[in-house]
């Protein structure tokens, strides 16, 4: 079953693999800790504020997402659009996407063109002096 409404809090397995085969991992922006290390959360209307329990009002965080989540007031909804990764392999949408309390929109940090070797080896050669 994978929408059982008000009648019970928490997910059912069911439900829980569900979501686990559309989210993969932790869904915040940036985080990629596995299904394993994660909970089920009501993401779109929280239980708390009369939200039911379904796979369409859940999503995966890991245990400090989820506290972060809750504790500063963000809100998430789903944007329709599944997994995508870039050439990297990096994820680039979850699906979800994340407003924080003043409204303004959770995203990924902007990619960082890796260091080449030049950019990061010593020099041998001594300072010049000034």
């Amino acid at each position: 079953m994978l929408d059982v409404g008000r009648a019970q809090r928490t997910v059912t397995g069911q439900m829980r693999r569900a979501v686990i085969a559309r989210d993969r991992h932790c869904v915040f922006p940036g985080c990629d800790q596995p299904a394993s290390r994660c909970e089920v959360h009501h993401a779109v209307t929280h239980w708390a504020d009369g939200g039911g329990t379904s796979a369409a009002n859940s999503a995966l965080l890991c245990w400090h997402h989820h506290q972060l989540v809750d504790a500063k007031g963000i809100t998430m909804h789903w944007t329709g659009k599944l997994a995508e990764r870039g050439s990297t392999g990096a994820l680039l949408e979850s699906g979800w996407a994340f407003t924080d309390a003043r409204g303004r929109r959770i995203r990924l940090p902007d990619a960082v063109e890796p260091a080449t070797v030049a950019d990061i080896s010593p020099s041998l050669d001594p300072p010049a002096a000034a």
